[in-house]
């Protein structure tokens, strides 16, 4: 079996187009998680679209397109985008389920530089849950807490947002939201649609900064999106 303990190291991702941790088989002895035998990775997203963990797509592997990849304070032990860092990518995952627990909020850093970063993305196929609550800090510029391109993402965890012109939620494809939102950067927003469908229930949805928006449907197709929210306060 092969073991990756990055104890006391730290993957740099400067330049472009760079991965950390690029996956196309799996890293397991136990059969419970791609990722078994790794733990303690530290990655710093510092330069132009780069990803720190990417889960691609593989036809050639059945046990890796049929094992989740589950994500917490054990095998990551950082996640940091510097300042430096543009349109880069924390978490993307194309394939199979991906779940991100709630520990995780131990490793990742608050993302609080950098701009047009995105913390978590589903980019193409299969399902992302989030458990781990997400912070974006005001030093971030257009930063997206999770966005979803392809296959869908569930959140079950809370979502604050702070940064300037910022999106919490960016929905092309099928979206379930039972997370609080709140915005509080200028021009930011809750929720964008663009297509497919999202469910949202949640406690509250909150934004509070200057020319805020709550839901913006961004529809760049004929397609109308499907929306189905329920909020027991929206808040402005």
């Amino acid at each position: 079996d092969i073991q990756l303990d990055g104890s006391g190291g730290l993957i740099t991702l400067g330049g472009k187009k760079n991965i950390g941790l690029a996956l196309d088989a799996a890293l397991s002895s136990t059969g419970n998680s791609v990722l078994d035998n790794v733990k303690d990775i530290s990655i710093l997203l510092n330069g132009e679209s780069n990803i720190g963990i990417n889960r691609t797509v593989s036809t050639n592997t059945p046990v890796y397109t049929n094992m989740p990849l589950i994500l917490n304070d054990s095998i990551i032990k950082s996640i940091e985008f510097g300042e430096n860092s543009v349109s880069s990518v924390g978490i993307m995952s194309a394939q199979g389920t991906t779940i991100i627990e709630s520990s995780l909020q131990n490793s990742i850093k608050p993302l609080n530089s950098g701009s047009t970063n995105a913390l978590i993305v589903n980019n193409y196929g299969g399902v992302i849950k989030n458990y781990m609550p997400v912070y974006i800090g005001s030093g971030a510029s257009s930063a997206v807490a999770l966005l979803r391109q392809g296959g869908s993402i569930e959140n079950y965890a809370d979502i604050q947002n702070n940064s300037g012109n910022g999106t919490s939620i960016y929905v092309r494809g099928s979206f379930l939201n039972e997370g609080n939102i709140e915005v509080n950067g200028e021009n930011g927003k809750a929720i964008v649609v663009e297509s497919g469908s999202l469910t949202s229930e949640n406690d509250y949805i909150t934004v509070n900064g200057k020319s805020a928006i709550s839901i913006y449907g961004a529809s760049s197709t004929f397609e109308t999106p499907s929306l189905n929210i329920k909020t027991d306060k929206m808040e402005l």
